[in-house]
């Protein structure tokens, strides 16, 4: 645990200052773990207030003031799991068809009959668990503060920086296992099986990770069924992992070569770099996150004039990292892949940078003769930004190509 139980107890406590004009008679955080990867929204929530994860079931941990938190998990597994986690926090079990049962009994235990309950998570519960926890409270009202807990985990922890460092290793290290893997002529799930037992191995929980090969490669593929490509020589490949570290996500994203690369692809992805140095460069303390955007983004026209006129595809630039794949408050302030920019920039946030904030940069490129991509977790310090993923950024042209002994 990289995170003490006095720690999580100052984070509830901030909490409760955060929500003092609700007028809340307690707290409730819901989740269905991190099987949801990266699309799950309510993990984070639970990790940063008591660490916990319940990976592919319902919990809810039940905050008031002057109590023991209480967490709720479905079942008496989970439970012996659980109580290893925070010997300050009391875990009990319930069936999840009867999550709310579970619930009303702990309002019952502090005689709460009726009030305010501050709530967070409870999109991503399952239909059935979601709906006891409606019948069971019927005379509470929800209130929605998301909006109050999202600041508080922007700036990360010196605990949370040094888990995040360490899976920033491990991204570093997958792709050193890449460029020394054999890859021509075997399915990309192969090859993906191979990074994700390096990455098991060296202490991932949970590994999320995608891999295009092909001339050209065409989009992020994730599942089995998609990862039936057989790389040849002259190919690009394309590979990004995000991965679970003690509760905290790494992400991080490279491009390979089968052979030499080309003078156009070279020059194209160079330009990429540029654009993602220009980009980080600019993210220092006290910057607002809207302007910096607004201002990183002129510096895309050197991209479209190395790839030329032709259609382009670009990824999402970034987002804020940590307890979420996508963290809460200070990723908004980026474009989302495949909307407008105009009206994207034009619903962006005012969040200042702050030291502590940790950040995933990767612009990523499809293009109608080729791809390139990087990405790259970045810490905010008092002095500016710097690179948590270390990785070298250029074209990785693959050294064990002829192992194979397959042609294109």
């Amino acid at each position: 645990m990289t995170i003490t139980p006095g720690e999580y107890k100052t984070r509830q406590e901030q909490l409760w200052a955060e929500c003092d004009d609700l007028r809340l008679d307690a707290i409730l955080i819901v989740t269905n773990g991190s099987c949801f990867g990266l699309s799950g929204r309510s993990q984070g929530y639970m990790c940063f207030l008591c660490g916990w994860n319940s990976f592919d079931s319902p919990s809810a941990l039940i905050l008031r003031t002057g109590q023991a938190p209480k967490l709720i998990v479905s079942h008496h597994r989970m439970m012996m799991m659980a109580k290893q986690n925070d010997p300050t926090v009391e875990v009990s079990w319930i069936d999840q068809d009867s999550f709310g049962v579970g619930l009303r009994r702990v309002f019952e235990q502090w005689q709460i009959k009726k009030g305010r309950i501050g709530l967070c998570g409870w999109e991503d519960v399952i239909a059935r668990s979601w709906q006891s926890v409606q019948e069971q409270l019927t005379a509470f009202e929800f209130v929605d503060i998301k909006n109050r807990l999202d600041p508080l985990r922007a700036v990360k922890s010196p605990g949370q920086l040094a888990s995040q460092r360490k899976a920033a290793a491990i991204c570093d290290g997958m792709f050193a296992t890449l460029a020394k893997t054999n890859v021509v002529g075997r399915f990309t799930y192969q090859i993906k099986a191979e990074l994700e037992c390096f990455a098991k191995q060296a202490g991932a929980e949970f590994v999320q990770h995608w891999l295009t090969v092909g001339t050209p490669p065409d989009y992020p593929r994730y599942f089995h069924h998609e990862n039936r490509q057989i790389p040849r020589r002259g190919d690009l490949l394309l590979y990004g992992m995000q991965i679970l570290v003690d509760g905290f996500w790494g992400h991080a994203v490279r491009t390979y070569s089968l052979g030499p690369a080309s003078n156009r692809h070279a020059a194209v992805h160079a330009a990429v770099i540029n654009f993602q140095d220009k980009f980080i460069s600019q993210m220092k303390p006290g910057i607002n996150m809207s302007h910096m955007v607004r201002e990183g983004f002129q510096h895309i026209k050197q991209v479209y004039e190395a790839i030329g006129k032709m259609g382009v595809d670009m990824l999402r630039l970034g987002h804020g990292i940590g307890y979420s794949y996508s963290d809460p408050g200070t990723s908004e302030a980026f474009p989302r892949s495949y909307y407008k920019l105009k009206d994207e920039l034009a619903r962006s946030v005012t969040t200042s940078l702050q030291p502590g904030m940790v950040f995933e940069v990767h612009p990523i490129f499809f293009y109608e003769d080729g791809a390139s991509g990087i990405g790259d977790m970045v810490e905010i310090g008092n002095s500016g930004p710097s690179f948590m993923t270390k990785y070298p950024r250029e074209i990785c042209e693959h050294s064990l190509l002829d192992i194979a002994g397959a042609s294109g």
